[in-house]
């Protein structure tokens, strides 16, 4: 395409299933500072390089899953709830699907099950940006900036234990009112005997 010549192969484009739900959140990091971001699917492309590398066709395959950092061109009085960043598996970029905190005999521990198929090239379901608690393998790149990225797996665990502190505190209670102040960690050293953190595999 480039050199602008007739060359063997071909584009196929496909639309995929438009969503108008809340996004899914990044992480943009420069010399400016660290910022949270809404991102959206920039690109999903496979390219079947059999064609020009005389392999078998469905066999050699390039595979980019990019996601970028988007605008929204909205402007409201109202902001997004804590449950819906900290407890939502499209935010945190895992995709669609039934996020839950489960306890059982006194261990809490996240489950979330994908609405989507995985992917088989990437073994993520179809509309995630990141698997779910797993460190993305080294090397992947997976947004169109090099500024911009998925929450690690750190953040995700710091995201996701403010979410299971909200599955019994409500956001607008006097001690999650107290951790936008002072942060969570004064929290946890005066925890409640019925509070139940998160283990992490």
């Amino acid at each position: 395409m480039l050199d602008r010549k007739y060359v063997q192969g071909q584009w196929k484009e496909y639309v995929a299933e438009f969503s108008s739900s809340l996004p899914a959140m990044g992480v943009r990091e420069n010399n400016e500072g660290k910022y949270i971001e809404p991102a959206i699917p920039g690109m999903i492309m496979t390219i079947d390089l059999s064609s020009y590398t005389e392999k078998i066709v469905g066999k050699d395959i390039l595979f980019h899953r990019l996601y970028a950092p988007n605008s929204p061109h909205t402007t409201t009085k109202e902001v997004r709830s804590c449950m819906s960043c900290h407890a939502n598996s499209a935010t945190l970029g895992y995709g669609n699907g039934a996020l839950n905190y489960i306890i059982n005999n006194g261990i809490g521990k996240w489950n979330f099950i994908p609405e989507y198929e995985l992917n088989p090239n990437d073994n993520l379901p179809e509309d995630a940006w990141i698997p779910f608690l797993k460190t993305v393998e080294e090397g992947v790149v997976n947004s169109t900036r090099s500024d911009f990225r998925p929450f690690t797996v750190k953040e995700q665990k710091q995201l996701l234990l403010i979410g299971a502190c909200l599955q019994c505190h409500k956001e607008n209670s006097s001690i999650m009112q107290e951790s936008l102040v002072n942060g969570i960690q004064p929290l946890l050293k005066r925890l409640d005997i019925k509070c139940v953190l998160p283990t992490w595999e």
